[in-house]
């Protein structure tokens, strides 16, 4: 294992409680221009509210893109960083009842008080983190069978990628026999049932809240080496990407 590599960085070691990194988030959120994102996106979701006043619009989503940069948690938070790279999965979802609260809070102390509920479904964070450095431990070789356990750099060759498709975001449903309040749902293939009279709910179609995501046939940089590899078989890799991650630039590179 290389020995540039900070150690704080590749020891995973440290196993913190799920206040510690909710606080330690909630530190770097407020130190940075990520928390103004936050309340900004907040306070269009109550205006749009509080001049509708429809019912349909308070379980409205919440859609926060969030960038987050090496360098900026690196400098703030090592202990943070070692858990976003090591346990991306649990990261997100200390984040997202972190920020649920956070907006919970905002909207309790708004002058709005129509607004009464707030559910964690209507929360959806995205993040996308910039600049983790082309390091030993942390660059993806593809292989057959092997996948990173954590954040890695995926170093490869662009074969192909399809044009933008669609993925559900949030929808949401309703009981016809109005027994069941809205449920709120992420990507779904049937009808929910009603929890009530088991019967299928309908959904608001108009509702429904959209994202955009690309696939990419990728290859191992090895296939393109110098010299030639002959006799060998690479085998390419399917990335998905979702948002506003792919940009095409002049270049053809991505």
């Amino acid at each position: 294992m290389s020995t540039n590599q900070p150690p704080s960085l590749l020891d995973n070691s440290t196993f913190l409680t799920s206040f510690a990194e909710q606080k330690l988030l909630e530190n770097f959120l407020r130190g940075t221009k990520l928390m103004k994102v936050i309340e900004d996106k907040t306070e269009q979701f109550i205006n749009k509210y509080t001049a509708s006043k429809k019912p349909e619009d308070a379980r409205a989503p919440i859609v926060l893109d969030l960038t987050l940069h090496y360098k900026d948690l690196k400098e703030r938070s090592q202990t943070l960083l070692c858990f976003l790279t090591f346990e991306p999965i649990e990261f997100l979802d200390s984040a997202k009842y972190l920020i649920y609260s956070l907006i919970k809070t905002i909207v309790k102390d708004s002058s709005n008080t129509i607004l009464k509920t707030l559910h964690c479904e209507q929360v959806h964070v995205r993040f996308r983190f910039m600049g983790l450095p082309l390091e030993e431990g942390l660059v993806y070789d593809i292989t057959p069978n092997s996948y990173p356990g954590g954040l890695a750099v995926l170093v490869c060759v662009l074969c192909a990628y399809t044009e933008p498709e669609f993925y559900t975001i949030q929808s949401i449903w309703y009981c016809t026999t109005g027994c069941q309040t809205n449920l709120i749902k992420k990507e779904v293939t049937k009808a929910p049932n009603c929890y009530n009279c088991a019967r299928p709910m309908s959904e608001y179609s108009a509702l429904r809240c959209m994202g955009k995501y690309r696939l990419l046939k990728v290859f191992p940089i090895r296939s393109v080496s110098t010299p030639r590899v002959f006799n060998k078989i690479f085998r390419s890799q399917i990335v998905h990407l979702k948002g506003k991650i792919f940009k095409k630039k002049k270049t053809n590179t991505y």
